[in-house]
């Protein structure tokens, strides 16, 4: 198996903030093909598996939610070229026999497509209420009964049975459908509605009827409760909203369920490992390793903790996952501003700005990995060149970059920090670690820079491929633009290499500003 090439499709595919210049350039080298005709429908993909895997990923460039002019629309075409995406990209990841990342994106899909009828629900009257940060969009004719059709489909329906999660769907199905009528019974257009949406709402059933179901699902594949146990929670959820305005007798049927669900729970034991202790431990032994110049063994140790990372990412796609692993890497840094990089369903229909986030999130998450960006920050006392050798080769793996983006989320910004909050305000120290660290940030940002203009001015050279190629870039300047304050700007200029830094990171900045144009936030905005 190509590992490295099938860890950067998967996550472009299920985790696309974690996905790196060097992924996207993996991606692009390997797929044989020019990136903006694989996005067209007519496309014919490569008989090689892994050719086709990397030819599938860079088709999901193309958006399932778009925007035309003002409007946001969901079209017939586009949600049929999403669906058949997913399937053949499903039906490859089982050719090359990793079943596990094919059936983790099938439930991928199945989340997505539940979320695709709500949002439908929701566009389609203004009388419920929808979440704050959903712009008003419309399904264009025919696209709303081709997500009836996939149901189904035959094609999805073997796919199901080959991951042996069929039971699982089917019990998510009866359980949405308990969901989606709850709304709609709110809506002033039910009658309406509840016509359009009859495929889904005909297999609606009592809530106790589901929940005596979960012995079926359990006893097909033992692991699948993990997965709909969110599903068993959200019916809960549906209890109380459409029984306490009127049922007396809610409280015995909230306790009936709730035994029902605990009961089930706790015949599985799941091992409980502390993440956060896990990675710090094997971080000490890596950086010793690197301190010791086996860097090789260094990058070995940190891409075993990255995929532990992923997979245990993969394990939490519907349950919620522990809050390290559950926030976006953008919270490490506070990010300031809004940017929509068109990667994912969210990025396309949300525009979120961490401060909007909760203070006890935003400082849980900040603190998280406290102990292991201090060990990391021994590395400063190698030479530039083999800080350099070793942020590089980290973010070129796949895996290992997972670990770094998850405790740094971006290691420019992080080198940056570190060096200056080593130095403090003695003026030796200052005159001797700084200018070192100029040296690695000039070199890893200077590659970064490179790869993206060969990337957005080569084989991304389209609308979106550009977008997407600059992703990388965005995150790095974000967080390094962020710690550039007039202080510490006045005091790299008088450093060596200094100069040259500040003019690298306006080129890379300016180029930003040219791919996405990003606007200011409102004062309305920020509040």
């Amino acid at each position: 198996m190509n590992n490295d090439l099938v860890w950067s499709a998967l996550k472009f595919i299920l985790y696309p903030r974690h996905t790196t210049v060097f992924d996207l350039e993996r991606l692009v080298r390997y797929c044989k093909a020019p990136p903006k005709k694989i996005i067209s429908a007519e496309f014919k993909y490569s008989d090689d598996p892994y050719c086709r895997l990397t030819q599938l990923t860079i088709a999901r460039f193309r958006p399932l939610i778009k925007r035309r002019g003002k409007k946001i629309l969901v079209t017939k075409d586009d949600v049929s070229f999403w669906a058949d995406n997913t399937f053949r990209l499903i039906e490859t990841l089982m050719e090359i026999n990793v079943v596990d990342f094919a059936r983790a994106l099938a439930r991928s899909f199945m989340s997505v497509y539940f979320y695709m009828l709500t949002i439908y629900a929701l566009w389609s009257d203004a009388s419920i209420p929808s979440p704050p940060f959903m712009h008003k969009g419309e399904f264009e004719e025919g696209a709303l009964e081709f997500l009836l059709e996939i149901i189904s489909s035959p094609r999805f329906r073997k796919i199901l049975e080959d991951l042996d999660i069929i039971d699982e769907f089917m019990f998510s199905l009866s359980a949405y459908a308990i969901s989606l009528s709850v709304p709609l019974e709110l809506s002033e257009k039910k009658k309406g509605l509840r016509k359009k949406l009859r495929e889904i709402l005909v297999f609606r059933d009592s809530v106790e009827s589901v929940l005596d179901r979960v012995e079926e699902v359990e006893l097909k594949r033992p692991e699948s409760l993990r997965y709909v146990a969110s599903d068993i929670l959200y019916l809960v959820g549906n209890i109380v909203r459409t029984a306490i305005p009127e049922a007396k007798d809610v409280k015995n049927s909230l306790i009936k369920s709730l035994d029902k669900l605990y009961r089930k729970m706790s015949e599985q034991e799941y091992i409980y490992r502390d993440l956060v202790w896990e990675t710090t431990k094997e971080i000490v032994l890596a950086i010793r390793h690197l301190l010791n110049s086996d860097m090789e063994s260094s990058i070995k140790i940190l891409e075993k903790i990255g995929e532990h990372i992923l997979k245990e990412k993969l394990k939490g796609l519907k349950i919620s996952e522990r809050i390290t692993l559950r926030v976006l890497p953008e919270t490490q840094a506070l990010l300031p501003f809004l940017v929509s990089v068109p990667i994912n369903l969210a990025d396309n229909i949300t525009a979120i700005s961490v401060n909007h986030l909760l203070n006890d999130l935003v400082n849980e998450v900040l603190g998280s990995y406290l102990e292991s960006k201090m060990v990391f920050s021994t590395i400063l006392s190698m030479d530039s060149s083999e800080i350099s050798d070793f942020i590089r080769k980290s973010m070129e793996s796949p895996l290992s970059s997972v670990l770094l983006i998850q405790i740094f989320g971006a290691p420019s910004a992080w080198i940056l920090e570190t060096a200056l909050m080593v130095a403090g305000i003695d003026e030796g120290k200052k005159r001797k670690i700084i200018p070192k660290a100029l040296e690695v940030l000039l070199d890893y940002l200077g590659s970064i820079i490179d790869i993206t203009k060969k990337l957005i001015e080569g084989p991304l050279n389209f609308g979106v491929g550009r977008k997407i190629g600059c992703a990388h870039l965005l995150r790095e300047v974000t967080f390094l633009s962020y710690r550039l304050t007039e202080e510490v700007s006045n005091v790299i200029k008088t450093m060596p290499q200094g100069k040259k830094f500040l003019n690298l990171v306006e080129e890379a900045t300016e180029l930003i500003d040219k791919i996405y144009k990003q606007r200011k936030i409102t004062r309305e905005e920020e509040e």
